[in-house]
């Protein structure tokens, strides 16, 4: 699990080194306006409200005085936390094939996990200042 941990580090930093310095639509702009002043019925943010992502974002505010760099943090990071049930999910399907080994499933998740991470949709996501990443509420 050594490789994974490396994985997660060098997702986070190189996260951490590329944060969006402003915010990007309509959707990040009512989720800082949330952490702001946390009120759905004003759209700040939208409904439901995600008042678990706007409570991270107001702690990270606390020491990151930009709204987009506080919201985007938490993305980088439960981008990168996500390696490990990563792996473990690869490790549970290549387990259903009776006939596989632990090496089999090792190598199937070390081969798969980088693939995921790595893949546009993953990494773009967990840039943004929204609640794609860290997931709804």
């Amino acid at each position: 699990m050594l490789w994974a941990s490396a994985l997660a580090a060098v997702f986070l930093i190189a996260h951490l080194a590329f944060l969006p310095p402003t915010l990007e639509d309509l959707d990040s702009m009512n989720f800082a306006l949330g952490v702001r002043d946390f009120d759905p019925s004003k759209h700040q943010p939208h409904p439901p409200g995600y008042p678990v992502f706007i409570a991270l974002g107001k702690l990270s505010y606390a020491v990151w005085p930009s709204e987009a760099g506080s919201l985007s943090f938490w993305g980088a990071l439960f981008g990168a936390l996500c390696v490990f049930p990563l792996v473990s999910l690869f490790r549970s399907v290549e387990a259903l094939d009776h006939g596989s080994t632990d090496a089999d499933r090792d190598r199937t998740a070390a081969i798969a996990t980088p693939v995921v991470v790595a893949s546009p949709l993953v990494w773009f996501s967990a840039l943004r200042p929204l609640g794609v990443v860290p997931g709804p509420p």
